[in-house]
Order: structure tokens, then sequence, then C-alpha cells
């Protein structure tokens, strides 16, 4: 609990640095440190994954419920914020798709987090491209049902969540938007 929480406050630290820095990037490592403990702790399975985007790579956590019994499980493509990082995307305790035995893929998209620090900035359209991206990847998992894949998009990642659901169209079985930052 102590490393999952300290990865929060250290990807909080990052929130104030508009430019890629050595003080961003010395909190960055620290996230990155103190998460991959709690990895080796977590109380269900999370794996660190790249995902390739262009000529670098989108920073994601694949969460898998316990146990899965070797059958593929529906997943939840969690989309967040400009604020907020792959890190806090998935409760430490009761998540929801977690506890009703689905899988979250948490990524750090076009201008997110460890994303963001790999030179993937955002664009009005990219994300549409992130997310196609992502559900390939996810097709490649066996753990993964591809018949039952959904978008989660929160904050502002309500916004970048509509335009991969429209992207996507029949690749998903849904759309949920929570936290909606803008105008309809």
């Amino acid at each position: 609990e102590n490393y999952f929480i300290a990865s929060l406050l250290y990807a909080s630290a990052q929130w104030p640095y508009f430019d890629i820095n050595d003080e961003d990037l010395k909190w960055e490592r620290r996230m990155i440190e103190t998460y991959d403990k709690f990895i080796q702790h977590a109380p269900h399975p999370v794996e660190r994954v790249d995902i390739p985007f262009r000529d670098a790579a989108m920073a994601a956590f694949l969460h898998l419920p316990t146990p899965t019994n070797g059958t593929p499980v529906p997943c939840v493509l969690h989309i967040g914020g400009m604020d907020g990082s792959k890190e806090n995307m998935v409760a430490l305790h009761g998540d929801a798709a977690l506890t009703r035995g689905m899988a979250v893929l948490a990524l750090d998209g076009p201008g997110q987090g460890e994303t963001r620090n790999r030179g993937v900035t955002i664009s009005s359209d990219n994300f549409a491209e992130a997310a196609e991206l992502a559900v390939q990847w996810l097709s490649d998992r066996p753990e993964i049902d591809t018949d039952r894949i959904v978008i989660r998009g929160s904050s502002f990642g309500t916004y970048y969540g509509t335009v991969a659901a429209s992207g996507l169209k029949d690749k998903i079985r849904g759309y949920c938007g929570t936290g909606v930052c803008q105008e309809p």
C-alpha cells in the first residue's frame, strides 16, 4: 500500500511541470520505481507494458482479475485525463472492474504521463490512432476476450474516449465517460 500511495504522490509531483526537465524526470523515475515495487506485492497480477506508437511507445499497465482460470476476460481500456496517469486509474482495493472479473488496461496515451515524456504529444485526433493500437495490442493477449472490450474515459479522457470510441466502432462493446470536464 505504501508503494502504491508513494507512486501516486510522485505522479502528482510531476503535475506542475509543463516542460520536460530534470526535476520532472526525477519525479517520474521515483514514480516508476515505487509502482514497480507495488507490482511485486499487488493483490492481483499487474504487468507494465509498452504499446508501439509511431516512433515511440505508449506506457500502460495491464491489470488482471484473480483468478482468471485460463478463461479470457472482458477488458476496460481506461483513458484518463491530462493531469492523471496510468498509476491512478485502478483502485488499490475494491476496483469496480477487477472485482467484477474484468481486466483493465490503464493507458498513458499521447500527452499523458510517461508517454508524454517519451515525446508523444497530443493532437486533436491522435487518440483515435492510440486507442486502435491499444485494442490491437489487447487482441494479441490470450487473457482478453476481444469481443468484450469497453472504453472508460475519465476527466478530459471523456473527450479522448469519445474520439477513440467513434473510431473503433464495432471493435468495442461500449463506452463510459466519468467526470466530464468539457461542454457537451
